[in-house]
């Protein structure tokens, strides 16, 4: 009978030391796939951030192009960039930064060239001063002439 008990005993102890090691690795396999997931979301959550500015600095641009295709001269382009963006250059200056965005996007706003009242702009959307997005603007102007 004794060693019946002692069977018993040393039975029960295996499956208690089976039972923790057990418990040991799912514990350690929940933790590594907890770290593994921390960082999944701190990527996904600066790529939003990224994304989410990008995306406003586009709207941003494409006021700056309506704002350029809604004007018929270039006193009253220079008035609306200068009521939108308060900017305090002419421009027919070359390469006016129109506005600055957040995380070092900008806006340049240039006129390349024109023939009669047809006037050729180019609008950029720079980050750290590398080219994200150009849109050239072709654009009938009827009043005020500008020479460069």
């Amino acid at each position: 009978m004794s060693d019946l008990r002692e069977s018993e005993k040393k039975s029960a102890s295996r499956h208690t030391w089976l039972f923790l090691l057990e418990i040991t690795f799912a514990i350690a396999l929940f933790a590594v796939a907890a770290s593994v997931m921390l960082g999944v979301f701190t990527t996904a959550a600066k790529k939003q951030d990224t994304a989410e500015c990008m995306h406003v600095s586009n709207v941003e641009l494409q006021n700056v192009v309506e704002i350029v295709r809604g004007s018929d001269s270039f006193l009253e382009l220079n008035s609306n960039l200068n009521m939108n963006y308060e900017l305090d250059k002419d421009i027919s200056e070359s390469n006016v930064t129109v506005v600055d965005l957040k995380d070092d996007y900008k806006i340049e706003l240039s006129c390349l060239d024109h023939t009669g009242q047809l006037y050729y702009f180019q609008a950029k959307l720079l980050k750290d001063d590398m080219e994200i997005d150009v849109v050239n603007i072709d654009h009938y102007m009827r009043g005020g002439a500008y020479e460069k």
